[in-house]
């Protein structure tokens, strides 16, 4: 229980100090719906898939969502694990995608698909970098969990399923604009969409077999900077109140007048969808569930954004990519330098790096380069096998020591 009280609660990161030199901040992370409702989705309307760890018994670890006829989105965190120099990306082999249900206690062998080809952006951070100079100002190099996205290719065709419709940059900066007009804290609307599987409760426990859905509120980003990262300790997640590569949510309101949490995407939603409607009443995807900053409650916090990969800033680079098969069967992210020459080093020892998660990131707490202390901060992803665990051990995390 200690294991997942860690993350549960987020025990804070050392960072390091090296004077004007350059350091990777190390993330502590959690994958994350909270208050949801059931979805009932006839095959050829589902778009919602679930990837699957084939070697740990097809455990359900992250959502994504059909975009091609072989095709499917999901986060870059689900499929990049490891941290330092121990980064490695997840074989294709090593991935059963479901798809055409929403109930995961229901896959046959008729829903399953085997995964070809794992493509990660090649901009994607796990971890914020900065400079600091000798009088301890501090420069962002990059922010952590920037460019969170990945694409998955499988063996067959998605036949008669449905399939999401992205968001390209003009019709998401029209969204932006539309959507942060609709903003009032004491007034929150209900403007987007979030689906998955994941924790249904605030404690990050209880994941569901059957597809929730739940609406919440979008945050501007320049609100969503301001809760982040001002203050002595940011989380280095946006890089400024114009950044352009995430989105943000809050919930719109209490569960109940008897708890103090709303709706949210919690652990094990990692890579699904955010979705909003046009003026013209089209569904459209904007963004893919990414992470929050730690805090309790775990989940469904009132005050503490959940943040998600903005689909408008990459939806060039998806349309290009989705148009051929890759030449290998995985395309990776710069942040791992020397991956093998055949481009099939993914998976790493073949053990969840962990014993709490499947995104060793929870185990990250130290940047590679780090000297003395110099803050406290942490953030959730939204994914992982640590959620199926507490639901097969049926108990509860125990928050006291």
């Amino acid at each position: 229980m200690k294991g997942f009280q860690k993350i549960a609660l987020g025990t804070a990161l050392i960072l390091g100090v090296l004077s004007p030199l350059t350091q990777v901040y190390a993330m502590k992370v959690a994958p994350k719906i909270i208050g949801g409702d059931d979805v009932n989705f006839s095959p050829n309307e589902n778009m919602m898939v679930s990837l699957r760890a084939n070697e740990v018994d097809e455990m359900p670890f992250c959502g994504g969502t059909i975009i091609g006829e072989q095709w499917l989105l999901t986060a870059a965190h689900c499929v990049v694990l490891g941290s330092g120099d121990g980064l490695f990306v997840i074989k294709p082999s090593q991935l059963t995608i479901t798809a055409g249900i929403t109930d995961n206690s229901d896959a046959n062998v008729e829903n399953m698909y085997v995964a070809t080809h794992v493509v990660v952006h090649p901009d994607y951070t796990q971890d914020a970098k900065v400079k600091v100079d000798n009088q301890g100002n501090i420069e962002l190099i990059h922010s952590a969990l920037n460019n969170d996205l990945a694409l998955i290719r499988v063996d067959n065709k998605f036949t008669d399923l449905g399939m999401s419709v992205l968001a390209n940059d003009e019709l998401a900066n029209e969204t932006d604009v539309l959507l942060s007009t609709q903003w009032d804290d004491h007034d929150r609307p209900k403007n987007v969409r979030i689906l998955g599987w994941g924790a249904t409760l605030p404690d990050g426990s209880s994941p569901s077999d059957s597809l929730k859905q739940a609406t919440l509120s979008f945050l501007p980003i320049a609100d969503c900077f301001v809760r982040i990262e001002n203050g002595s300790s940011p989380a280095l997640v946006i890089d400024s109140p114009t950044n352009r590569t995430k989105i943000c949510t809050l919930p719109p309101e209490k569960i109940a007048q008897s708890l103090s949490v709303g709706v949210d995407s919690c652990f094990g939603d990692s890579g699904g969808p955010l979705f909003t409607q046009t003026v013209e009443g089209q569904t459209i995807q904007i963004g893919i569930v990414s992470g929050s900053t730690v805090g309790s409650p775990a989940c469904g916090s009132l005050s503490r954004p959940t943040f998600y990969t903005r689909i408008g800033t990459y939806y060039d680079w998806i349309t290009e990519t989705i148009k051929k098969t890759p030449q290998k069967p995985i395309t990776y992210p710069n942040i791992i330098k020397d991956p093998d020459s055949d481009g099939d080093n993914g998976g790493g020892t073949g053990e969840i790096p962990c014993n709490d998660s499947i995104s060793p990131n929870n185990c990250a707490l130290v940047g590679k380069d780090s000297g003395g202390s110099m803050g406290w901060w942490s953030l959730f992803l939204l994914g992982g096998l640590f959620w199926k665990r507490n639901k097969e051990h049926n108990s509860m995390p125990n928050y006291q020591s």
